[in-house]
């Protein structure tokens, strides 16, 4: 039987390695309001879909590597369907906004 360890850790990142998160986070919330703005646009919710029409932007324009790039197109997809699914009409793109940064 497969087991999962989870942990929390606490980070004390250098000054240098903060400004390097939080360029990091801007990335990823830029590429979510990328996808979130296609997936308005299109009313397309296929995974395969979005992702042959904008990982390769994602990747270029945002600088995301691969596994954040995957990781933008489903967080982006899953906030559609959940507001889908929630009954909620959406009526406008929706803004993604990532945590801020607190250490």
């Amino acid at each position: 039987m497969e087991q999962t360890i989870t942990a929390k850790i606490q980070i004390h990142p250098t000054a240098e390695q903060i400004i390097q998160l939080q360029e990091t986070l801007r990335k990823v919330r830029d590429g979510l309001n990328f996808v979130s703005k296609y997936i308005y646009s299109t009313k397309c919710l296929s995974q395969r879909t979005i992702h042959d029409n904008t990982y390769y932007d994602l990747r270029a324009n945002f600088g995301l590597r691969s596994q954040m790039a995957q990781s933008v197109i489903k967080t982006a997809i899953a906030k559609y369907k959940s507001a889908s699914s929630n009954g909620h009409e959406i009526t406008h793109y929706l803004k993604m906004v990532c945590y801020r940064l607190t250490l």
